[in-house]
């Protein structure tokens, strides 16, 4: 019983201490706030370890987390404003001739939208080609296969990442 209870006081005590200075963060902008971090973040990461836990409901968790976010903030926080935060102060029409007059979030998420309609497209592509059948006859069978796969993996995402730039 004592070294089990040696064993978890020291971390237990360290995590605390290092808790500690996240009670301290002064609150300003009014959001609700839980040991510093904004409750929109820690809904975030919710959502994440939802996602992570649960695979197979990815799209049901996302569009929930979404919507559950949305409605909090529409609720909660009295400075919200869902068609300013997408859109922005500005003529839309004068953010589309002028990009230097862009405000809101639409820029990114159309930017994100293409990235991954594009990305799916091509895994979809990679997939109908069956190199992933084909490769594993060319990779080594012992540690070396997965290192190669990588280096693989590596220089594909150079090209991908200069397709997405």
């Amino acid at each position: 019983m004592n070294t089990i209870s040696n064993r978890f006081f020291k971390p237990i005590i360290l995590i605390v201490l290092l808790l500690i200075p996240l009670l301290c963060f002064s609150n300003n902008s009014g959001a609700i706030e839980v040991f510093g971090f904004r409750i929109e973040f820690l809904f975030f990461g919710l959502i994440l370890i939802s996602i992570a836990l649960f695979e197979k409901k990815t799209f049901l968790i996302s569009i929930l987390g979404l919507i559950g976010i949305i409605s909090f903030k529409l609720i909660f926080d009295s400075n919200f404003n869902l068609i300013e935060h997408i859109f922005g102060n500005e003529n839309f029409i004068n953010q589309l001739i002028n990009k230097h007059l862009r405000q809101g979030e639409w820029s990114t998420i159309l930017n994100l939208t293409g990235l991954l309609l594009g990305f799916g497209i091509l895994a979809k592509v990679f997939q109908q080609s069956k190199i992933p059948e084909i490769l594993p006859d060319y990779l080594p069978n012992d540690w070396k296969g997965p290192f190669v796969l990588l280096l693989f993996i590596s220089v594909l995402s150079a090209f991908l990442d200069n397709i997405a730039a």
